[in-house]
């Protein structure tokens, strides 16, 4: 226990708040320049990058003028700093992936979507597919991959792993249920942990039902997967809608026992 903290430093003291509190917005770090910083953190269950306008060249933060998001080109993707040294750059780095492979929208096209849970919470959904081989108009083969634990968040970024299912035309689909952290730490700490667990594997099932409902695919032509803590989803939600899929594949961790597993 700290019964005579030191003083705030007098810059902590006179600091003006120059980028207003908005709960919908998770800050995680940034990056500064001499012309400028970049913010970074998340919005809406995506990355994302703001700028604080107006700083750089000799002003101080609190010249700024305003906070400017930069536009991603795809819909479902990643974006985050990338190492830099040079201060005195121009040039603000990032690191960008998206779902698309090679980001060929010519051949692949990506999407972000929400389904309703049953206690009415919007999931997210970020889909890939290849143009030509699947259309979500007209349904057809789809993945549905899921994971849910420890607040780790799904992001939509590029795998190679994905490529066959995709070039076969099957649609790839991740469900960013509750127990994960892309809605911010709520969707693990109040919504997806101890008693509300069972909301993790009801957003999946909900997923399903709504991916099937849309036209997108049927029960027939779904296949869910789930790897090591996902395990324990596939088995669940397989228990809890037996009838949803056709078949799944499960990368399950070994876990010793159920006091382990179920709090997370």
């Amino acid at each position: 226990t700290v019964s005579n903290p030191p003083p705030l430093p007098p810059w902590y003291r006179n600091a003006v708040p120059q980028v207003p509190y908005d709960p919908d917005i998770n800050l995680e770090g940034l990056r500064a320049t001499r012309d400028g910083v970049g913010l970074f953190g998340r919005h809406g269950g995506l990355t994302a990058c703001w700028v604080l306008e107006g700083v750089g060249n000799g002003r101080s933060v609190r010249s700024a003028t305003g906070l400017h998001r930069l536009v991603l080109p795809e819909p479902a993707s990643q974006v985050g700093p990338a190492p830099s040294r040079d201060f005195d750059s121009a040039e603000l780095r990032l690191s960008y992936s998206s779902l698309v492979p090679g980001y060929d929208s010519f051949a692949y096209a990506c999407a972000r979507l929400s389904a309703p849970a049953r206690d009415g919470t919007p999931i997210p959904l970020s889909l890939v597919y290849r143009k030509g081989g699947y259309d979500p108009a007209a349904g057809g083969p789809l993945m549905l991959y899921g994971y849910g634990r420890y607040g780790i968040c799904l992001e939509p970024s590029f795998s190679a792993l994905r490529l066959p299912l995709l070039d076969r035309g099957m649609c790839f689909v991740i469900a960013h249920v509750r127990g994960g952290g892309e809605m911010g730490r709520g969707w693990y700490e109040e919504q997806g942990k101890y008693l509300t667990k069972k909301n993790t594997f009801f957003d999946f099932v909900d997923c399903a039902k709504y991916l099937q409902e849309s036209g997108m695919t049927s029960p027939a032509q779904l296949a869910v997967n789930g790897r090591s803590a996902g395990g324990l989803l596939m088995g669940a939600a397989l228990n809890i809608a037996p009838e949803m899929s056709a078949g799944a594949g499960d990368g399950s961790a070994p876990t010793p026992d159920a006091d382990t597993l179920l709090p997370a």
